[in-house]
């Protein structure tokens, strides 16, 4: 059988898993673990063996994530920026279950009319670890 089959058979049988544990709302670790492979082989077959980046093609990028971050202090520093609802979200992600308990591709919090994809609380709450329930961290 050929190897280029045998992967695409395997990044296939790893999204059906996934796909029934998320109908099924049984999803766990593991079906994260089986999603990301998936993808992530997915796109390594898809790329291929790309060549080495040239000096000039990794500059552009830290210079727009300086520029980004520039931007984001400037508006965290104005005191009319924020908004009641990004202090709830906010308040979503400190209490956010154990990363065991999650379903990983429902949305949070599951009892609220506006929800979000559990992924955007994932990625809020390092900041809350690091500077406190603080506004800094919203």
């Amino acid at each position: 059988m050929n190897r280029s089959l045998v992967i695409w058979l395997a990044v296939l049988v790893l999204q059906l898993f996934v796909a029934i544990t998320v109908a099924a709302r049984t999803v766990n670790l593991f079906s994260l673990i089986a999603w990301l492979s998936s993808i992530s082989i997915a796109v390594k077959i898809f790329l291929g063996k790309s060549s080495p980046q040239k000096h000039h093609d990794v500059l552009i990028p830290i210079i727009l994530a300086i520029s980004q971050l520039g931007i984001l202090g400037y508006f965290s520093s104005l005191p009319t920026h924020y908004h009641q609802d990004e202090f709830i979200t906010a308040y979503t992600s400190w209490t956010l279950p154990p990363i065991n308990k999650l379903d990983w591709f429902a949305v949070y919090p599951p009892v609220w009319v506006s929800q979000f994809p559990v992924l955007f609380h994932i990625f809020q709450k390092p900041f809350f670890f690091f500077l406190g329930p603080t506004v800094e961290a919203v």
